[in-house]
């Protein structure tokens, strides 16, 4: 009887012992699916990470090129021969310079010049007459030699998921406009405009006019800008300059001239108004109490200057002038809008009005804009100042560009924007 006691037990103990190894290998099995599970999530979430990294890296990267394409050596009167060649290398470089500072921060694979392509394909713009890329795109993708990806990362547990290198397959592409038809101000975005209006003889016939010193290249070369040092210099750079004058308690509509303006037709304007403008900008507010935009009644319109453009331009008297040319200097080598508005005379024989005796206020239809930078500003006793300005090429958020693509292109004013 006691031996079959014991051999129960023995038989039962055996079945634990049975039991226990077959619950241990199902939780191994458990453990190793669990793992296998883990790994593949973590290396989805660091893939996706990595790509939104890449895809940040590339719209950077585009942008730096496009800003890179828009400076002020277009507008050169003569450039050298392989000055489009030129900007082109230092815009891929401006790309490659961004993507190291992404490696180095968040560990995304850097760019070589194959992967920064202009309109869409990896050729060059050669000729000193052609004009600059509509498109710049950076792509994080193509295959190597060996046929692998050209751009990937290491993957997290590759030894559970097989998986080595995931490729990023990322691109980003930066739009180059310059059609602009209007400017638009936002909430805390003012538009950089003067509220100067530049009479101008299209004609170019008049030698005080803006399309003859600035566009056919006959002005002065008195003063050069510094992207370095973000300073005016004495000396030639190659960009032609005009000076334009403006008398206090007078508005005279004359090449050589510059004139105050009313740009949101305000009755009553404050003087003061014009100098803050001046020094930041047109600002939402001041353009939907005006007309800016010729009466609409919804908000966004109303915050709009649409060209061609009706507004006033005004007479500042002496007291007034001071501030609004202090506002001017403080403006020194910042690049700003002008709006161009049609000279009443076409002949050099009528020299500009300086004696204060014109209008106080006149009608003006400003035509388009232009940007330049303020290099000098002068005011003598008499309250005369005088203002150097030479061309620059802008990059504005405010600009509206042109839908339809009839409008003209403004080769002074550009916006760059990234397409999806």
């Amino acid at each position: 009887m006691q031996a079959c006691v014991y051999q129960k037990l023995d038989h039962r103990e055996q079945r634990l012992h049975s039991r226990r190894g077959v619950i241990s290998a199902w939780s191994v099995f458990a453990l190793m699916l669990a793992g296998l599970c883990t790994s593949l999530v973590i290396n989805q979430l660091w893939l996706s990470q990595m790509r939104a990294e890449a895809i940040r890296c590339a719209e950077a990267a585009a942008l730096a090129a496009g800003s890179e394409l828009l400076s002020d050596d277009l507008l050169k009167v003569h450039p050298a021969d392989l000055e489009n060649q030129w900007r082109l290398d230092r815009a891929k470089l401006s790309a490659i310079d961004m993507s190291r500072k992404y490696h180095a921060s968040a560990g995304v694979p850097e760019l070589d010049e194959s992967d920064i392509l202009f309109n869409g394909t990896d050729s060059v713009v050669a000729s000193s007459t052609s004009t600059i890329p509509a498109s710049v795109t950076v792509t994080y993708g193509g295959l190597r030699s060996d046929g692998g990806p050209k751009h990937s990362v290491r993957m997290f547990f590759p030894g559970l998921s097989g998986v080595q290198q995931a490729a990023i397959g990322m691109h980003a592409t930066a739009k180059i406009e310059n059609q602009p038809v209007a400017f638009q101000a936002g909430p805390g975005i003012n538009i950089p405009m003067a509220p100067l209006a530049i009479p101008d003889d299209s004609t170019g016939r008049n030698s005080r006019s803006w399309t003859w010193l600035i566009e056919q290249g006959h002005g002065k070369d008195q003063y050069a800008w510094s992207n370095d040092s973000h300073t005016i210099q004495p000396g030639p750079d190659g960009l032609p300059e005009i000076q334009l004058t403006f008398q206090p308690n007078s508005v005279a509509n004359q090449c050589g001239n510059i004139i105050p303006l009313n740009l949101c037709n305000q009755p009553n304007l404050d003087p003061s108004l014009l100098t803050d403008w001046m020094a930041g900008g047109i600002d939402a507010d001041s353009l939907h109490g005006g007309v800016a935009a010729g009466g609409p009644t919804d908000r966004t319109a109303a915050t709009s200057i649409v060209f061609p453009h009706r507004c006033t331009g005004v007479a500042l008297t002496k007291t007034s002038l001071n501030p609004f040319a202090d506002a001017i200097a403080s403006a020194l080598g910042r690049p700003v809008l002008f709006p161009i508005t049609q000279s009443e005379t076409e002949s050099d024989d009528a020299e500009p009005e300086h004696d204060g005796s014109s209008n106080s206020t006149q009608a003006l239809t400003l035509d388009r804009t232009v940007a330049a930078r303020v290099m000098s500003v002068r005011m003598s006793k008499s309250g005369q100042v005088d203002i150097v300005l030479q061309p620059c090429v802008m990059t504005t958020a405010t600009a509206i560009m042109d839908s339809t693509g009839t409008a003209p292109s403004n080769r002074y004013v550009y916006r760059m924007r990234l397409a999806y």
